[in-house]
């Protein structure tokens, strides 16, 4: 006996593509860690690549991974600074048909930014010993150490008593030469970063 069989294979068309969706991480994970590798997030790994939908599921087109004569072209960026480390980036994958050459585009918004506000380390600062014939000291302050993505702005006050009046002294880390009179002092520090985060 012959058994005769047909199979009709369906053709993938350019409507079945699922474009990457936009989307958005803080500066402070824009770089991690995947098996032992660094990687952005600016790599489609971690921000998404065109896929196309199957019988058995979504398909990955990206690297280049030719389904029915479709093909992605590598992205074309264009990069928008924003406040501090942030950034977008406008992504576009264009992905074309072979066989009829026609072509579909993926606009993809891609964004890092900085929410995150900066963690200052406090420290001891060393004792200073005033003059003879002196009730105080002209000291220098440096700036703490500090972590955060983007530029960050260390505003300072001191306050201290002169004759039982309180005196406050403000300003920006580092500072030099500003006077204290006798006695423990402490600095209080603000932290304003690039995008306003504190």
């Amino acid at each position: 006996n012959e058994c005769e069989k047909e199979f009709f294979i369906k053709r993938i068309s350019l409507d079945s593509i699922v474009c990457p969706r936009d989307t958005v991480v803080d500066c402070s994970l824009e770089v991690i860690t995947i098996k032992d590798n660094k990687v952005s997030f600016k790599d489609p790994i971690r921000s998404g690549f065109p896929q196309i939908k199957t019988k058995n599921g979504l398909v990955s087109l990206w690297p280049n991974n030719a389904a029915c004569k479709l093909t992605v072209s590598p992205p074309i960026d264009e990069y928008y600074p924003i406040c501090g480390a942030g950034y977008k980036i406008r992504r576009t994958w264009r992905i074309t048909d072979w066989c009829t050459r026609a072509e579909k585009l993926c606009v993809q918004w891609i964004e890092v930014v900085d929410k995150t506000a900066p963690v200052g380390e406090s420290k001891t600062l060393p004792v200073v010993y005033s003059d003879p014939h002196q009730c105080g000291q002209f000291v220098d302050i440096d700036t703490l150490k500090v972590t955060d993505c983007s530029r960050v702005k260390q505003n300072f006050s001191i306050t201290y008593y002169e004759e039982g009046i309180p005196k406050v002294i403000q300003g920006v880390l580092p500072v030099k030469h500003i006077w204290l009179p006798v006695g423990v002092d402490t600095v209080k520090v603000f932290l304003v970063d690039a995008c306003k985060n504190s």
